[in-house]
């Protein structure tokens, strides 16, 4: 009988001390005094202090940072989780009211780009897929390289670039850059062409002189991240394209960098997680 009482008080001791171990806040980097105002998962009224908002966060995979707001008067306090970082959204300053904000401590996955498959295009001919093809091929060789890069060199300051804007790029930069280069990479998996390959290899070359010194690749500014369809099919193509588009260069080249804390972009998808 001793021996099985000694025994359960064994197995309960660690399990006694379990929360003292975990603490939910050392996955997080605190900055006071910051809102961010978009990209909500979601509030909560009521939570009793900020242990409790990480560990909601913490449980979901969209969630990338939180907001807390204290018990103020008559309000109870806020937890609200976010799932864009502040460099890719609105931040107001709440300074004032000793509001909190926990960025995720996120690990970057910087594994190679895994090389695409070579693939040969062969049909009879003439046939209805090579026509399609080679109109495909036609229609990507009609993109100027300076109008795939105008907004990529806007956002790096530089003043009047050459080259103009195309369609949905006035709205949503770097999008034509983006669908460019995955329907490039895709054709030169089936077929060679030297034209195309060229300029496609120019266009990966001119985005990666214009990244910025924090990694951030993209044609829109980074607070410009949240806007419109931008954190969608922009993100993915550019991203996409970028992976696609240079598959045998040695890394960290063949990586699109600035994607560190980006969610709720799956971190499969991207080269940075």
């Amino acid at each position: 009988m001793t021996l099985l009482v000694a025994a359960v008080i064994f197995l309960c001791v660690p399990l006694a001390n379990s929360h003292i171990i975990f603490d939910p806040l050392a996955n997080f980097t605190l900055r006071s005094g910051v809102f961010v105002v978009n990209g909500s998962l979601g509030s909560a009224f009521g939570v009793g202090q900020p242990q409790d908002c990480a560990v909601q966060c913490l449980a979901n995979p969209n969630c990338v940072s939180f907001n807390f707001v204290p018990t103020s008067g008559q309000f109870a306090a806020l937890c609200a989780l976010q799932q864009y970082g502040p460099r890719y959204t609105v931040v107001a300053d709440k300074s004032n009211n000793g509001t909190a904000y926990y960025l995720r401590n996120i690990v970057r996955n910087d594994a190679p780009v895994t090389p695409a498959i070579k693939y040969i295009l062969a049909t009879p001919t003439p046939s209805v897929l090579q026509t399609v093809f080679q109109r495909n091929l036609v229609n990507l060789l009609g993109y100027p390289l300076d109008d795939l890069l105008y907004y990529f060199r806007l956002r790096a300051g530089i003043p009047q670039p050459p080259g103009q804007c195309w369609g949905w790029d006035q709205n949503l930069q770097g999008s034509i850059a983006g669908l460019f280069m995955m329907g490039s990479a895709n054709a030169l998996r089936w077929t060679d062409n030297a034209t195309l390959q060229a300029e496609l290899d120019a266009l990966i070359d001119g985005i990666a002189k214009l990244q910025a010194s924090d990694g951030f690749i993209m044609a829109y500014h980074e607070n410009e991240t949240i806007v419109a369809e931008n954190p969608n099919y922009v993100l993915s193509w550019v991203t996409h394209g970028l992976i696609d588009g240079q598959p045998d260069r040695p890394s960290p080249h063949a990586r699109p960098a600035e994607l560190v804390q980006l969610q709720p972009v799956p971190a499969r998808v991207l080269a940075a997680g």
